[in-house]
């Protein structure tokens, strides 16, 4: 007889309405092959011990370390709760590795990640715009910086924090005093407002097309002013506003088509490079080039618009949980990825100062 596999999840209230896992769970049961896994809802207010044994836990702990770094005391009791969990059963699964699921939320880490890897090595049709981390708000430091790292405007500038969606574009020199450090500065390139999201489910690929930011004449950079906006509201399913509104003299008819076998190396790369089965990446194509650009990658995403996604998870869920090596699980960085949180929150992103010794 099989094993019931029993799969922990932890997820901010949130992330759990978004992904309606609610329904995951009717779907889990309504299978007919359901006895091979049963879901337990984690509390992790209470003794991890009194709710397992587990074979796996799926999470994003991302949401929990966000409220211990601000210093939440109870986050922070919770996180180190699920330490020594974790510590005490190295046999179990956990989906994704936290260490490196916590990488993102930083978009300095981000960025040097993309940078890093070796899709963007070469003659590769692959790069990231050119980027800084701006940690200062004089003039003149601030020119400096863009200039030795080669960022252009109109340039976009994003928080730090990966959660963080407001964002603003800015045009000219004289723009940079409407956004305060610490930012990521990067190049924006024309891309005829369209993003392609690629999610990732072992080694499943899926992509949806959304809308973007439209594209930016030269003369843009003398006449406009800066230009704050939320990602969401420009690039959500069906969004139509004014930012992703292409102009007239902009819209063609030639668009580039992805190429699967250029957002497959993308996945992969960035995969094995995080050593994660669950990710999201957000890329665009460069109008005059054709080249595909990566501007994001986050942990566990919402997964919208993915066919059978409820199928296609809890597939890959048995089928890392049945293959599970407890050696190799190690190497994925659980037990190295989990220290630093006695007594103290996760830091999941740096502190001023240690942002400013990592870049200069």
């Amino acid at each position: 007889m099989t094993k019931i596999k029993r799969i922990g999840y932890w997820f901010s209230e949130e992330k759990y309405h978004k992904l309606k896992w609610m329904d995951f769970e009717q779907y889990c049961s309504d299978c007919h092959d359901h006895s091979e896994m049963e879901l337990v809802r984690v509390d992790l207010s209470r003794p991890l011990h009194e709710q397992g044994p587990f074979d796996a836990i799926v999470h994003k702990l991302n949401d929990l370390v966000l409220l211990a770094d601000q210093g939440e005391q109870e986050s922070i009791v919770q996180l180190n709760r699920f330490q020594e969990y974790m510590k005490n059963h190295p046999n179990i699964l956990l989906l994704d590795p936290f260490q490196n699921a916590r990488r993102l939320l930083n978009r300095y880490e981000v960025c040097k990640l993309i940078t890093d890897s070796e899709i963007c090595k070469g003659d590769s049709p692959i790069f990231i715009p050119e980027w800084a981390v701006v940690t200062s708000s004089d003039p003149v430091k601030c020119k400096k910086i863009l200039e030795e790292s080669n960022v252009t405007y109109p340039l976009v500038c994003k928080p730090l924090l990966a959660e963080s969606h407001e964002m603003a574009i800015i045009f000219t020199e004289e723009g940079m005093k409407d956004v305060q450090p610490p930012y990521v500065a990067q190049s924006f390139i024309n891309h005829s407002a369209i993003l392609y999201k690629l999610y990732v489910v072992g080694d499943e690929l899926f992509f949806v097309q959304r809308p973007s930011l439209k594209n930016f004449t030269p003369e843009s950079a003398t006449e406009t002013d800066t230009i704050f906006f939320h990602t969401f509201d420009v690039s959500k399913e069906n969004s139509s506003v004014f930012l992703n509104k292409m102009d007239p003299e902009d819209q063609k008819n030639d668009l580039i088509q992805p190429r699967e076998s250029h957002l497959r190396k993308i996945t992969d790369s960035i995969r094995a490079t995080l050593g994660m089965d669950l990710l999201g990446i957000d890329v665009i194509i460069e109008d005059d080039t054709g080249r595909y650009a990566v501007i994001d990658v986050n942990a566990f995403p919402g997964y919208k618009g993915i066919p059978e996604f409820f199928k296609v998870l809890k597939d890959f869920i048995l089928k890392k949980v049945t293959s599970l090596d407890v050696e190799s699980n190690k190497l994925l960085g659980l037990e190295n990825g989990l220290h630093g949180l006695d007594g103290m929150s996760a830091c999941c992103a740096m502190n001023y100062q240690d942002l400013q010794a990592a870049v200069s």
